[in-house]
């Protein structure tokens, strides 16, 4: 037989409070938890990311960072080989940008310029850079795309100028490769006078 046992109303509300208390804690940590990982966001390493999951953190992420991210997956998308999303990409980051980003920029859009067929375009846009603000990695691009662009223009001694200037920034395996790249093109100037 069951009894019906009236309980007091302050002991109800007393064991309301303590559930809504213990069930604010469960879910206060558990959402407190991805606004600290938000807040981290701009330190978080998107090196290995998609060029998809680039752009979205970018969407997320403060305007400095944005332009990082919208950078990174415009350089990823040129990787890639698909030159209309880079310059897509490209597009989205929006003046002022950092210095930094400038220059990325500034890179990015000359090769594309040399994907394009417009050596003339790319190399003006790579004299606007001065290398000694350029990483490693950086002027290595910077080389190639001037050798590339010279190259294409039928300016074969100083396209193989650049990549002689190229030679020390490269490891022992590049620069056999390298070396045969500067010979070719100095077998071209042989060619062209012939």
């Amino acid at each position: 037989m069951i009894t019906h046992t009236r309980l007091n109303p302050s002991v109800i509300l007393v064991l309301a409070a303590i559930v809504l208390m213990l069930q604010g804690c469960a879910t206060g940590t558990a959402v407190n938890q991805p606004r600290q990982q938000e807040r981290t966001t701009p330190v978080q390493d998107y090196s290995n990311s998609s060029v998809q999951e680039l752009i979205v953190a970018a969407e997320r992420a403060n305007p400095g960072t944005r332009q990082t991210l919208l950078m990174q997956a415009a350089e990823s998308a040129y990787e890639n080989g698909d030159i209309i999303q880079s310059e897509r990409i490209l597009a989205l980051i929006t003046a002022p940008a950092s210095p930094e980003i400038s220059l990325r920029t500034n890179l990015l859009e000359a090769e594309l310029a040399l994907k394009k067929g417009q050596p003339d375009t790319a190399l003006s846009l790579t004299e606007q850079l001065r290398s000694g603000n350029l990483s490693s990695s950086q002027l290595i691009r910077w080389h190639k795309t001037r050798a590339a662009a010279l190259e294409s223009m039928r300016s074969y001694a100083a396209a193989a100028r650049e990549l002689i200037l190229l030679n020390s920034s490269l490891s022992s395996t590049q620069r056999h490769a390298n070396h045969e790249r500067i010979f070719s093109l100095l077998t071209e100037i042989g060619r062209a006078h012939v």
